[in-house]
């Protein structure tokens, strides 16, 4: 397939939500907490690689979907917006802590989704 590298954003952020969840299983409940920063720090890492992507408009298989400047926009918007639940939801104290890293993989993989929408 061509033009996969401009999905990058929401596979990555596919990827590490996956590691996310899948440390969640190891990690003792306890140390939960680090996973919510670690979905935190994966956001933005994502958010700060956006720009990467805004050089014109490109088209990804055939007209499948489409990264033009208002997409990468929205994208950031959304990312954004992400973040904000993630901040606001870290003191959340009806969250059991033993959750907390399968909660926030969720969210990311949420994420991810309505930024390929948006595409």
């Amino acid at each position: 397939m061509t033009n996969l590298y401009l999905l990058v954003p929401e596979i990555s952020l596919i990827g590490l939500a996956l590691i996310i969840l899948l440390a969640d299983m190891v990690i003792s409940p306890m140390r939960s907490r680090l996973l919510y920063h670690a979905a935190i720090l994966s956001a933005v890492l994502v958010l700060v690689t956006l720009p990467l992507f805004s050089s014109r408009g490109w088209l990804g298989v055939g007209s499948l979907w489409v990264v033009d400047p208002f997409s990468l926009y929205l994208k950031g918007l959304i990312l954004g917006a992400a973040l904000l639940t993630l901040f606001l939801s870290l003191d959340y104290s009806t969250l059991p802590q033993k959750h907390l890293g399968s909660f926030a993989a969720l969210l990311l993989w949420a994420t991810a989704g309505v930024m390929l929408l948006v595409s």
